[in-house]
């Protein structure tokens, strides 16, 4: 991508390792995921071809993504169940990687540090991004009670899922379901069954049963919903969506597109 009239260098304050946003304001909503070290000058370097999907018109903004410092606190401010060097009866994040598997990470009360569980070292918590379009995942010992502030979305977000399994934060607080977030058709579920859940995206959403998921896939040949096992339809609106989801992608990498619910556009 390339603006004549902005120096990215100056703008990407944060430096080579830092993960920003980069997100377009069109009916797609496609954001870019970056390090400083994509930016030169008038130009940010993409991972991937997005130019079908946004045009020069397109407004766009760029912001510095959030990290476990800013969330949870340099030094826990959070109040997470610590270890004590070592991750032993305490509280672990599992941040997603891009890979669609998952780092996991404690504070180390001993050392007042975050640190990695496995090999047990410290980290840059300030340099570990969280980005809201991924699920984060807590295992918790105690029963923290946390309270994140931020913008809500308004509309449309498209972001990567690769091959396997993406762990995807529904970005919408309020009022999500299956047909709202992914289509009451086929429209973002890329990979459809056809009459029961072979070689096709499946979504996996948390039960109040701790470690259980009810699992979906979209049947194209009956245009509905419905469960992996038993295979029978469900109607999407009644499938409410938590704050977060694992989404099975069955085939290559996608721009997975996720939407508002319509009441959104009044907000």
């Amino acid at each position: 991508m390339t603006d004549p009239n902005v120096d990215f260098g100056t703008v990407m304050t944060g430096g080579a390792t830092t993960t920003y946003l980069v997100e377009f304001e069109n009916a797609n909503g496609v954001v870019q995921e970056v390090t400083g070290a994509a930016a030169s000058g008038h130009t940010i370097v993409f991972s991937e071809d997005v130019s079908a999907l946004v045009s020069a018109a397109d407004k766009y903004r760029v912001r510095a993504a959030a990290t476990i410092a800013s969330v949870f606190g340099a030094t826990n401010s959070a109040g997470l169940k610590p270890g004590y060097s070592g991750p032993t009866d305490c509280d672990v994040l599992f941040v997603p990687n891009a890979n669609g598997t998952t780092t996991r990470y404690y504070y180390d009360a001993d050392n007042t540090t975050w640190a990695t569980v496995a090999p047990n070292v410290p980290v840059n918590a300030a340099q570990i991004p969280l980005v809201y379009l991924d699920g984060l995942l807590i295992y918790a010992n105690a029963s923290p009670s946390i309270t994140v502030s931020g913008e809500v979305k308004t509309k449309a977000v498209s972001a990567v899922a690769v091959s396997g399994y993406n762990y995807l934060g529904t970005v919408y607080p309020v009022g999500a379901t299956l047909d709202t977030v992914f289509g009451a058709n086929t429209a973002s579920v890329i990979h459809p069954g056809y009459s029961g859940p072979t070689d096709c995206d499946i979504i996996y959403v948390p039960t109040d049963s701790v470690g259980t998921f009810a699992r979906y896939y979209y049947d194209a040949d009956n245009t509905t919903w419905a469960t992996v096992s038993p295979n029978v339809p469900v109607n999407g609106t009644t499938i409410p969506l938590p704050s977060g989801v694992v989404y099975f992608n069955a085939k290559g990498a996608i721009n997975l597109k996720n939407n508002p619910p319509a009441f959104y556009s009044g907000l």
